[in-house]
């Protein structure tokens, strides 16, 4: 049985995908992609990931909008969200934090702090449950 942790990378930047898709798998957890917030709200129904990495700035449906909308359904409602974004302004942080993401990484990020968040927002120390 697999019971490696599941996360959902959602950003509108193939490089930045890519790059986070790798960082994770090579952590162990089985990673599930997105280019856009509504393709990220499907995926999220279906596959029930244990974590979802989302940017915050996008254009179809930006990471605010993909938060509001997994909360408003019961069956996504629990998942944790960390948002990745550039955006490093003054509060911006603890708006994040308080519209109900579990954490908030900046751009360009460092490894430990990404890791460590979805460490967290998965759920106990590593990728396997």
């Amino acid at each position: 049985m697999n019971n490696r942790k599941k996360i959902l990378v959602v950003d509108d930047e193939e490089v930045i995908r890519s790059n986070v898709r790798r960082l994770l798998e090579l952590e162990g957890y089985a990673v599930i992609c997105a280019a856009g917030g509504e393709e990220a709200l499907e995926l999220a129904r279906t596959h029930r990931p244990d974590a979802v990495i989302c940017d915050l700035l996008m254009p179809d449906l930006d990471g605010y909008g993909v938060l509001r909308r997994l909360r408003s359904q019961n069956e996504t409602a629990g998942i944790p969200l960390i948002l990745l974004t550039a955006s490093a302004g003054e509060g911006e942080r603890d708006i994040a934090l308080r519209a109900g993401a579990a954490y908030y990484v900046v751009k360009p990020f460092d490894l430990k702090e990404l890791l460590g968040a979805v460490r967290r927002a998965a759920g106990r120390s590593g990728p396997e449950s």
